[in-house]
C-alpha cells in the first residue's frame, strides 16, 4: 500500500511540475503578446502622426483645375484621427483640446465651408457631410474630456462611435468625388 501511495504522490508531483511549467509558458507568452501589442500601438500612433504631417504638407500644394481638396488625404486624415485616439486612450500619446479643433477649423472643414460648399453644394452627399463631421469632432472632444477626468470606461464607450462616423464621412467623400469625376468627364 505504501508503494502505491508513493507512486501516486510521485505522479502527482510530476503532474504539478508540468502544470507549473505550462503556467510559466503561458505567462511568458502573455507578456510577449502584451509587449507586441504596445509596440504595434506605438507604431500606429507614429504612422498617424506622420500621416497628419504629410497631409499638412500636401495641403500646401493646390493645383489649378482640381476640386481644391485631396480626397485621399481627407480620408487618410479621418483614419489617422482614429489611430491617434486609440493611442491616446492606450496612454501612448497625448491629445489636447486645441488639437481637437472644431469641424470648421480642420483641413476638411476649412475646405468644406469655403470652396467645397461654394463649388459642390448642389451635390446632396456634399450637404450630408456636415452633420456626421460635426458629430465626429464633438465626440473627439468628449473622449479627451472623459479620459482626462479619469473616466476611461466612458471614453472607451464613446470611442466605439468613432469608426461608424468616420466611415460615413469617408463614404460621403467618395460619393462626392465620384460625382465630381463624372461631371468632369461629361464636360
Amino acid at each position: 500500500m505504501n508503494t502505491q501511495i508513493a507512486t501516486a504522490a510521485e505522479q502527482q508531483c510530476t503532474v504539478a511540475d508540468e502544470i507549473n511549467k505550462n503556467i510559466c509558458s503561458i505567462k511568458d507568452s502573455s507578456k510577449l503578446n502584451a509587449d507586441e501589442a504596445n509596440s504595434t500601438a506605438a507604431t500606429v500612433n507614429s504612422l498617424g502622426n506622420l500621416a497628419s504631417t504629410l497631409q499638412s504638407v500636401i495641403q500646401q500644394f493646390k493645383f489649378s483645375g482640381d476640386s481644391g481638396l485631396d480626397f485621399s488625404a481627407a480620408k487618410s486624415a479621418h483614419l489617422a484621427w482614429k489611430a491617434r485616439l486609440r493611442s491616446f486612450l492606450d496612454g501612448l500619446s497625448s491629445l489636447s483640446h486645441e488639437e481637437a479643433v472644431s469641424h470648421h477649423d480642420c483641413v476638411l472643414g476649412k475646405w468644406y465651408y469655403s470652396d467645397g460648399l461654394d463649388q459642390y453644394g448642389d451635390i446632396p452627399e456634399m450637404r450630408s457631410i456636415e452633420k456626421p463631421h460635426q458629430e465626429l469632432h464633438q465626440l473627439i472632444k468628449k473622449i479627451i474630456e472623459k479620459k482626462e477626468s479619469g473616466q476611461s470606461n466612458e471614453a472607451e464607450a464613446l470611442y466605439t462611435k468613432i469608426a461608424p462616423l468616420s466611415s460615413t464621412i469617408i463614404n460621403l467623400l467618395e460619393q462626392v468625388e465620384r460625382s465630381i469625376d463624372r461631371d468632369d468627364k461629361a464636360a
